[in-house]
């Protein structure tokens, strides 16, 4: 058996009140990063960090929960979705090592260079985590499934933690069969149109290939044959 790990994206259909909890709980993990974001570079700042790949040990980040005793209107959302803010903030500063050269900065700072005389900091860094706004940055958040959070109810509703009541969505097509739903990423676009994203993990069997060699044979009245490879019968 094989395992896969696969996406599935279906259409979302809220009610009012569930699209307030929806954007609550992206307003609330931008929140969050935004946090990440500025402990990292007050942190840099006292550093005097100017260039180069970022220390991730030295550098000291709370956890969610320690965060949210500051913000009482965090606890309303799940916990899981801070926890993968956590983690996205880490790969992002990941990422940013992994690709740094030593001298790249934005073609938007080195503009403002030219045009504004603007002095280059580590903020400009390319790749280096940035704030995000609430107008341009993608409003998502994702949870995991922890012993049924996450499920699909009658084929018509979508179960997810915090939310009394499930949401209906738009099933035009099925999960593999007996499928695990690992986690959910649920987002909203431009055109005020929800989605969840679901990833599950599922087993298939382990197909055996089969040879596709074909042997030609010639008659030789000499070698008796000679195959299509050039090889002679010996006898």
């Amino acid at each position: 058996m094989i395992k896969k790990n696969k996406g599935y994206r279906f259409r979302l259909k809220p009610n009012k009140e569930q699209m307030v909890y929806l954007e609550k709980a992206f307003g609330c993990s931008r929140k969050m990063y935004n946090l990440y974001v500025d402990m990292l570079y007050k942190q840099l700042d006292e550093k005097n960090f100017i260039n180069g790949k970022i220390d991730y040990k030295a550098i000291h980040l709370p956890t969610p929960a320690i965060i949210k005793k500051d913000y009482e209107y965090m606890k309303e959302i799940d916990s899981l979705a801070f926890a993968n803010v956590q983690l996205n903030f880490r790969n992002a500063i990941k990422k940013y090592n992994s690709e740094f050269d030593g001298k790249t900065y934005s073609k938007k700072a080195l503009k403002q260079v030219e045009t504004l005389g603007k002095e280059l900091t580590f903020k400009d860094l390319k790749g280096i985590p940035n704030f995000k706004s609430k107008r341009k940055s993608q409003n998502s958040f994702t949870t995991n499934n922890q012993n049924g959070t996450i499920s699909i109810i009658d084929e018509k509703y979508i179960k997810i933690p915090k939310l009394k009541e499930p949401i209906r969505f738009v099933n035009h097509r099925q999960l593999p069969k007996n499928s695990i739903i690992k986690s959910a990423t649920l987002s909203k676009n431009c055109r005020n149109q929800y989605y969840i994203r679901f990833t599950v993990e599922y087993y298939i069997e382990e197909k055996q290939t089969l040879s596709k060699i074909i042997l030609g044979l010639d008659y030789s009245q000499h070698d008796f044959y000679v195959d299509s490879q050039g090889r002679k019968a010996t006898y």
